[in-house]
């Protein structure tokens, strides 16, 4: 797998982010466990299980910071993306891609689309 990623430019803090979640420091997210991952999966497995996934505090973050959900779906709607999500609370955003080039291009493309994003390419190992 290979990897785009960005950083939008925005400083946001996690503990802002769950302020505008409404949790309580300590409490767990109602949401659920996330799907299980197994050692030596193969790329479509992981992906599988990562589209099942899911950022608790993706619609928070994009509420407090709009420039990550910007990101977010340039990121989706680069050719070849398998998956966009952001890490953490939003200060980096991310493409999953199953070819080298395809992920290139992508960040070639997010480098002159968005030159105040910081972006990089890279493989996951």
């Amino acid at each position: 797998l290979f990897a785009v990623l960005a950083r939008p430019g925005v400083g946001l803090e996690t503990a802002q982010v769950f302020r505008e979640m409404g949790y309580a420091p300590g409490e767990v997210s109602p949401f659920g466990p996330h799907p299980e991952i197994a050692d030596g999966a193969d790329c479509e497995t992981l992906l599988a299980a990562l589209r099942r996934g899911r950022n608790d505090m993706e619609d928070a973050a994009c509420v407090l910071a709009p420039p990550v959900s910007a990101a977010l779906a340039l990121l989706a709607a680069a050719p070849g993306a398998a998956l966009a999500r952001m890490s953490g609370s939003g200060s980096v955003c991310f493409a999953l891609f199953g070819d080298r080039r395809a992920a290139q291009r992508a960040a070639a493309a997010l480098r002159r689309g968005r030159p105040d994003y910081w972006v990089r390419a890279s493989a996951l190992r």
